[in-house]
């Protein structure tokens, strides 16, 4: 998460940040300090309970959409790998809207859908995980490419002004590490030639502005 957390700083260096999916926290972690006020939304009590005594945090039990917050409150929300998991993604950020300040910044994270097909199943996974897929069975509701979220944003009334490729997890394998760090490199070589390739990115992190 540090990099996502260093493309925000970058945009918004202090403030109060709405982290959408907390889960533990992890996100949380890299906004310590007393320039940030940490907040939270999180379906799962436990991990709720335990993101805000570890991370002086105040995190919501339940769904953006019934968070008791107040219009114009956060200088930051984030989406980190979860917006796809929404039953209605553009009303989820129609709310995240409502509840930035005038400058504020939507943070969103998915991961590369062309990526996804290639390296979850088949002789890139075994090379990198030693096994021949890593699918689950808690498929996402949604696969985003790219464009598409650049639209739900602008639809959202939020303007684009970031996008990053995010390098996928280290792996404990030499050749994993070395295909990482290849495949960074090309996805940020296609992101920074058109955004329609970025999908090929293990994960890309889309920041926007009220």
């Amino acid at each position: 998460m540090a990099a996502e957390a260093a493309a925000i700083k970058a945009l918004v260096p202090s403030g109060r940040i709405l982290d959408v999916g907390c889960g533990v926290g992890e996100l949380l972690t890299h906004f310590a300090g007393q320039d940030w006020a940490r907040y939270g939304v999180e379906i799962a009590a436990s991990a709720a309970a335990y993101a805000e005594q570890a991370h002086d945090a105040s995190v919501h039990v339940g769904t953006l959409l019934d968070a008791p917050f107040a219009d114009g409150f956060f200088d930051v929300v984030t989406f980190i790998d979860v917006l796809y998991y929404s039953d209605d993604p553009q009303r989820e950020l129609a709310a995240a809207r409502r509840l930035l300040r005038p400058g504020g910044i939507i943070a969103i994270e998915v991961t590369g859908l062309s990526y996804q097909v290639v390296r979850s199943r088949g002789p890139v996974c075994l090379m990198v995980d030693g096994q021949w897929s890593r699918l689950r069975t808690d498929a996402h509701l949604y696969w985003f490419s790219p464009d598409a979220i650049f639209a739900m944003l602008e639809q959202a009334g939020l303007t684009v002004v970031r996008s990053d490729v995010v390098p996928s997890p280290l792996s404990t394998r030499v050749i994993g590490r070395q295909l990482r760090r290849a495949h960074h490199a090309l996805g940020s070589f296609l992101a920074a030639r058109s955004p329609r390739l970025l999908s090929w990115a293990p994960k890309y992190l889309v920041l926007a502005r009220v």
